[in-house]
């Protein structure tokens, strides 16, 4: 499994702050076993892990996830070119009802695109 990247990532940042696996289990309120199976790559965090993630470590989620998806190809062949986070639903939704500035607007709109790509990614893998 390629999930290593993540793996890797979320290890990285846990170690760099100087936490446990149990330390950073508690602050985001799942257990030991989960850190470490995705520490392990045997399992991946879905979109709200990795936001507790990346506000814990203060860091967008693309930096989580960013090797993997520089390492997948640039655009997906069911997206069309010109396809554009902040026109969906959901993100104009998001921005309403949190009445985000310009620049969290940004950030959003990155994390957003990042986790859609590598979610794909891991539905090709799953198919293939």
């Amino acid at each position: 499994m390629s999930d290593s990247t993540i793996a890797s990532q979320i290890k990285k940042l846990r170690n760099s702050r100087g936490w446990t696996q149990p330390q950073l289990a508690d602050k985001i309120s799942v257990s030991k076993q989960t850190i470490s199976n995705w520490e392990t790559g045997l399992k991946v965090p879905r979109m709200g892990a990795l936001q507790k993630l990346a506000g814990i470590f203060n860091v967008p989620i693309s930096e989580i996830v960013s090797d993997q998806i520089e390492n997948s190809s640039n655009q997906d062949s069911h997206t069309p070119k010109n396809f554009d986070i902040r026109e969906t639903g959901l993100f104009r939704k998001t921005v309403s009802d949190n009445g985000l500035s310009d620049d969290e607007q940004v950030k959003l709109a990155k994390d957003m695109d990042a986790y859609l790509k590598f979610r794909a990614e891991q539905l090709r893998k799953d198919r293939g």
